[in-house]
């Protein structure tokens, strides 16, 4: 079976998705490879900066970058606009996200279980999103 040269430029074919994932772990390895490299104070400002700690901007750098999406899918499953929580608040739902260690949970139950209450019991922003009024655009 012969493969058109179209289709190799075809963002599927399966040596293109390797080639942009193998790229991207590339770029988040150098992105902590540079942070840890940083002297402690020049570190710890940037972190500060950020609104978190030092450890918490070395892991973030090491993420993919769309390891918080859940959060967003999450928002717009219960229609919880996050434009509406003060910029501070959503950072920081967002940080923990990107953090969270149950990310495959949360994305089995988005996929397959998206009314049951059971993510409150391991996501970290689930006060935050509980608390929130239902927006009619947000799940739109």
């Amino acid at each position: 079976m012969s493969i058109s040269p179209a289709s190799r430029d075809d963002v599927w074919f399966p040596g293109n998705v390797l080639t942009r994932w193998w790229r991207t772990w590339l770029d988040r390895h150098h992105q902590v490879e540079e942070l840890s490299e940083l002297p402690d104070a020049e570190l710890h400002e940037i972190a500060h900066d950020a609104n978190v700690s030092s450890d918490d901007l070395i892991s973030l750098a090491g993420k993919w970058p769309d390891s918080a999406s859940l959060l967003e899918q999450r928002a717009a499953m219960l229609q919880v606009d996050l434009a509406a929580i003060p910029r501070p608040v959503v950072n920081d739902m967002t940080r923990l996200c990107a953090l969270c260690l149950h990310k495959g949970q949360c994305s089995s139950d988005l996929m397959t279980h998206s009314d049951s209450p059971a993510w409150r019991d391991y996501c970290p922003n689930s006060e935050v999103l509980a608390s929130q009024p239902k927006s009619g655009a947000a799940g739109k």
